[in-house]
């Protein structure tokens, strides 16, 4: 299916409307109310726009460019709330006014193509604002006592004496001297065995001794060797710290661990299960303003509905293309929580201006009477939920004045370097601390990943190196022919390929605490920087590097790159990598 410009109407006598107009090189679609021109307005109704107002022209190439040119026109130009001078780059879901009060368009292609994205946001960096705060054997058990044990004494019986010289005189002698014969043997053997005995204890002793000095030798053998080693191993890493790798090094390394993501998310009424919508148009004199309402509290909150009102609403929600990085083999990748959970994140508005209108209440006259006012742009967290109203007055659905809102990624796929196949992936997990979330692919084979720094050393200018897709460089388009249904069509994918951005690690962001001043009234606090603890880069990239890896340069990432300074495009800002290691960790050490 040929791509097609799409203008839809969203103010002046063609609201609501939509006009298509096939998309060619070298094209050039003409606005204003002159009959002749390609996109004409009512030339009663439709007073602020010029006869030839402005222009639409398309130039060839892949992908094709579109850019607004004024005409002269009395009014002036405006995309997106900028007064056009001269001409501009244009872009899907750009928004386009003729005149101040005149009417507006968006402009769009359907279908898509991948390789022209809508316009991407940038933040304001928050002021810091300090914080102080405030600071904060048993007994031992008696041995037992130890027992005595006496032997009695042995006694036998003395044999009477005997008178006279006679036969048993003679037989007695006879046998006194057997007994002192066999005393002598006795004494002998127990003195022969009192030998071995002494004999053998000093050969056990001895035996032990020289197994005492064979294990004391082999300890102090153990010893010098684990000595050894250890001094091999400083050396190791000594020299591990000297090598530095550079960006070539780095990105033929590491080059394939680099992933492209694509992602579109939107938001849902739990209850429901109905996507939301941002209420635009409420008044007929400004259809292109977003809505608001004013709560009897005297907040103001966005004006959010479940009904789409013919494509004149806008879905809460968003898309973009980043960039993250593989963790492990079996396929854990890091990446941006702005990436893969946008809803946990602050929403911001397209549009800084808004019609205000105060909440209707039950059984008292309503009076639609809107204001504008500049610079609208009320904080609000998705997740938190909010307050659903109706899609025609700003009443309260149900009666319920808060309802829980859960986000969805109805897209979120991983691309690898020099391939146009993508990989469904999922959300994991999401810092609560930082910028950064762990999404995981089912791989079929095993994944080249990158190596993490183990500590958070890191030093003031030092070279650091940034891998990535950023959205301004140059893609790689694949064409591919197919058959199918009986008819052949081309389709278009990319194959990324990353782009590498060296630069200089500038500043380091972290929180510490702060020691009092003897003699004064501080008693010392902590000092934090707003944004968190980050490293500011001078690595100047785009968007759609976001999530990529910072490495250092030993190769190892120190850093994860996260978003760039609306006030200074050379200054760029990375979350430590100790926020991406702990994602990991599923019980305390």
């Amino acid at each position: 299916m040929s791509t097609r410009i799409i203008i839809q109407h969203q103010g002046g006598a063609k609201a609501h409307q939509i006009e298509q107009f096939p998309l060619q090189g070298g094209l050039e679609l003409t606005i204003g109310r002159d009959p002749a021109c390609n996109i004409t307005f009512d030339p009663q109704r439709d007073d602020m726009v010029s006869r030839r107002h402005a222009a639409i022209r398309v130039s060839s190439g892949d992908p094709p460019g579109f850019r607004i040119v004024d005409l002269g026109s009395s009014n002036g130009t405006f995309v997106n709330g900028q007064r056009l001078q001269g001409e501009a780059e244009l872009l899907p879901t750009d928004m386009v006014q003729l005149g101040v009060d005149g009417p507006c368009f968006l402009f769009d292609l359907d279908p898509r193509p991948t390789q022209v994205p809508a316009r991407t946001r940038l933040i304001d960096l928050p002021a810091a604002k300090p914080t102080r705060i405030t600071d904060s054997n048993p007994e031992p058990a008696e041995p037992p006592a130890s027992s005595a044990m006496r032997s009695p004494p042995m006694t036998g019986p003395v044999p009477p004496a005997r008178k006279g010289l006679g036969r048993e005189t003679v037989e007695g002698m006879l046998t006194a001297q057997r007994r002192s014969t066999s005393r002598v043997w006795f004494y002998t053997v127990a003195g022969m065995l009192a030998c071995f005995a002494v004999g053998g204890v000093v050969v056990y002793r001895s035996g032990q001794h020289a197994q005492k000095q064979v294990a004391d030798g082999y300890r102090q053998t153990v010893t010098m060797i684990d000595a050894q080693n250890a001094t091999i191993n400083k050396i190791g890493e000594q020299y591990q710290k000297q090598k530095v790798m550079s960006p070539a090094d780095i990105v033929d390394t590491y080059g394939n661990a680099t992933v492209f993501i694509g992602v579109r998310w939107r938001l849902y009424d739990r209850e429901t299960g109905k996507g939301l919508y941002h209420r635009y148009g409420c008044h007929k004199d400004y259809p292109a303003l977003p809505c608001y309402v004013r709560l009897a509290e005297g907040n103001i909150v966005r004006w959010l509905t479940t009904e789409d009102e013919g494509h004149s609403n806008y879905e809460i929600g968003g898309a973009g293309e980043a960039s993250g990085f593989v963790i492990t083999e079996d396929g854990f990748i890091l990446t941006n929580k702005h990436v893969a959970a946008a809803w946990m994140l602050p929403y911001a508005d397209s549009s800084k201006a808004g019609l205000v209108v105060d909440e209707a209440r039950p059984g008292k006259a309503f009076e639609f009477k809107p204001q504008v006012l500049q610079g609208l742009h009320p904080a609000w967290n998705p997740e938190l939920g909010g307050v659903i109203f109706h899609h025609q007055g700003p009443m309260v659905v149900s009666g319920r004045r808060q309802r829980v809102f859960e986000g969805r990624n109805d897209r979120l796929e991983v691309r690898f370097p020099g391939s146009r196949l993508g990989i469904a992936a999922r959300l994991v997990r999401a810092s609560t601390d930082a910028d950064v979330a762990l999404i995981r692919i089912d791989p079929t084979q095993k994944l080249a990943k990158v190596e993490l720094a183990p500590t958070d050393e890191v030093r003031k200018g030092t070279a650091v190196t940034v891998l990535g897709y950023p959205v301004a460089s140059a893609k790689s388009i694949a064409e591919v022919r197919v058959f199918e249904n009986g008819e052949f069509r081309s389709t278009y994918e990319i194959v990324p390929e990353p782009t590498v951005t060296p630069g200089t690690l500038s500043l380091v962001s972290v929180s510490r605490e702060a020691p009092g001043v003897a003699g004064t009234t501080m008693v010392g606090g902590r000092v934090f920087n707003p944004m968190g603890p980050v490293y500011q880069l001078t690595a100047a990239t785009s968007s759609g590097n976001s999530g990529g890896p910072v490495f250092d340069g030993s190769g190892k990432v120190i850093g994860m790159f996260t978003y760039g300074s609306s006030e200074n495009e050379a200054v760029t800002f990375a979350v430590p990598i100790r926020y991406g290691r702990e994602l990991l960790l599923l019980q305390r050490r």
